[in-house]
């Protein structure tokens, strides 16, 4: 069973959102799961970070500039992130210019066999 969550967010010029999942259904899966995130921003300079239990399964990793909903497989950016029952799911990103930034998202989480 894959489970999915897809949308997108405003980041502010300079800002850093830490947790755009907040109220999201499967923001802590009801199974083990492992994890696949795409995205894309509306211009260069946004970061994105996953966090599971508030540790980091990567470091910041920039994003494409495709400015539009990601198309999957093409805007890929992290994959095989285990994300266990109950655990708290954390996507953080950051805007490093002066102006506000888009950043669309979806999130694939497969059922660990």
């Amino acid at each position: 069973m894959i489970y999915t969550m897809q949308s997108s967010s405003s980041i502010g010029a300079n800002a850093t959102v830490s947790n755009t999942l907040s109220g999201q259904l499967y923001e802590r899966p009801p199974y083990d799961c492992y994890g696949t995130l795409f995205v894309t921003g509306s211009a260069t300079g946004l970061f994105a970070q996953i966090n599971v239990n508030s540790v980091a399964v990567s470091d910041e990793v920039a994003m494409n500039a495709q400015n539009r909903i990601p198309v999957v497989p093409d805007d890929m950016l992290m994959t095989g992130w285990e994300a266990p029952a109950g655990g708290l799911i954390q996507l953080k990103f950051r805007n490093s210019t002066g102006g506000a930034l888009t950043a669309a998202w979806k999130i694939t989480l497969e059922v660990a066999q």
